[in-house]
């Protein structure tokens, strides 16, 4: 038996309906390539990121490898600063979906 998924995309935010397994891991991965490619254009280290965010470390990269599943305060504070807004963050995350 084939496992479902639906991906919905609404104006740039990526909704997932999951049925068992596999969307919940893949968009963990598209939010933490977002964070990656987004520090690094920065040219921020994660260090730098995770002081400025007031997180830790090891925890930014667990979220970046889609290791670990980010927290809507994590993220809100990342966006900060990264000195962004949400719809900005979410904008080209479809590509990131597609891609992992």
């Amino acid at each position: 038996m084939q496992k479902s998924r639906n991906i919905f995309f609404v104006k740039n935010l990526v909704l997932l309906k999951v049925t068992k397994f596999g969307c919940k891991r893949m968009l963990s991965k598209a939010i933490g390539s977002r964070i990656q490619v987004l520090r690094m254009r920065k040219k921020l280290t994660q260090l730098e990121l995770a002081k400025l965010a007031n997180i830790h470390r090891s925890y930014l990269a667990a979220v970046e490898t889609g290791d670990r599943n980010i927290s809507l305060e994590s993220l809100e504070k990342i966006i900060h600063a990264l000195n962004m807004d949400y719809n900005s963050f979410f904008q080209d995350l479809n590509t990131y979906v597609s891609s992992n």
